[in-house]
């Protein structure tokens, strides 16, 4: 449930229409929430590395907020792998804060080589969708794609803009080249 919950973004079709065209490449994805777009993705992808704290919602998660393990919802976790079952193979699961995961070495080995960024805007201020980038692009193959999901929101719009760049608006998300 949420502010976002009932919106429709095609950001996994944009994701799943480029990597039919690109090839099979890692992907990140940070906010895969309940891993519905994932089906649509991930058979076209070589490995998919999903972060997300797994809270029932998260609104507004600033950076100085910790992880906190206790608010993990195991129906939302479940629900999650049953949507990866038929690649659970390919797809990884951090669980953590997207501001607190990227810098630890425990996992900088499954982020490194990724050649797209899939960025889920609408749980964030403005400040931290662009630090979601900032942060992660260390990992990034040269050239990679970012997809910003749910760029209608002036936030997240605000966010992406921030990375001058080509990009083209395509059913509620931006997709960037760099």
């Amino acid at each position: 449930t949420g502010p976002c919950s009932d919106r429709q973004s095609d950001c996994s079709a944009v994701a799943g229409w480029l990597l039919q065209r690109i090839g099979p490449v890692k992907v990140i994805e940070i906010g895969t929430s309940y891993g519905r777009q994932l089906p649509t993705f991930v058979p076209h992808a070589s490995r998919v590395v999903c972060v997300d704290p797994m809270y029932d919602w998260v609104p507004d998660i600033r950076e100085v907020h910790g992880f906190e393990p206790d608010r993990v919802s195991q129906a939302k976790l479940d629900t999650w792998r049953q949507n990866v079952e038929p690649w659970k193979e390919k797809v990884e699961l951090v669980i953590g804060n997207s501001y607190h995961v990227h810098g630890d070495p425990a996992h900088s080995a499954s982020f490194a080589g990724a050649s797209l960024l899939i960025i889920d805007g609408c749980h964030h201020p403005a400040d931290l969708v662009a630090k979601d980038y900032e942060n992660f692009r260390r990992f990034m193959t040269s050239p990679h794609y970012v997809i910003w999901d749910d760029i209608g929101m002036p936030d997240v719009q605000g966010a992406a803009d921030r990375f001058p760049g080509p990009y083209k608006d395509l059913f509620g998300a931006r997709l960037c080249f760099f």
